[in-house]
């Protein structure tokens, strides 16, 4: 799914296009069946502060590869679809102050869970401490989709 989903994103400039590129790939995969499943991994990234992004980041990649080795289905994360290449490409959200930019992150993730092509939700260690976390946490469980917390999975 990862590749799948960072080839999709090549010439995109602007989160409007990643989130319509995204949708898409994740369509694929659902391939009109209702039954199947996508997983969306969840963590903390900038609710430390911005000098903790970097790690937060190579953690959240960490915990998605563990996941991926117990999850019978695909799942994917923040980490495959705003690599740092993606990412510098965005200036909308790039050159934002912190609130502003939270806001911009946090309304695309929660059109991606309301998308209906996403089933799970796997929360990672920490993922309380994050602002952005704590939305998706909302907006999965008012949706009803399945969470999972992967405290246990990961250490």
């Amino acid at each position: 799914m990862q590749v799948l989903i960072q080839r999709s994103l090549k010439g995109v400039t602007n989160l409007n296009q990643v989130q319509k590129n995204l949708l898409y790939v994740l369509s694929l995969f659902k391939n009109g069946q209702p039954r199947t499943h996508i997983g969306y991994i969840s963590g903390i990234i900038n609710s430390d502060g911005p000098d903790n992004i970097r790690t937060n980041l190579k953690i959240l990649r960490k915990h998605t590869l563990k996941i991926r080795t117990f999850s019978q289905f695909p799942v994917f994360s923040p980490t495959d679809v705003f690599p740092p290449h993606i990412y510098l490409k965005l200036d909308e959200v790039k050159n934002l102050d912190v609130s502003r930019r939270e806001q911009k992150f946090n309304f695309f993730w929660e059109r991606v869970l309301e998308s209906e092509l996403i089933t799970h939700i796997f929360m990672t260690p920490r993922w309380e401490l994050s602002k952005g976390a704590r939305n998706e946490h909302q907006v999965a469980s008012k949706l009803g989709l399945e969470i999972q917390y992967t405290e246990q999975f990961i250490r």
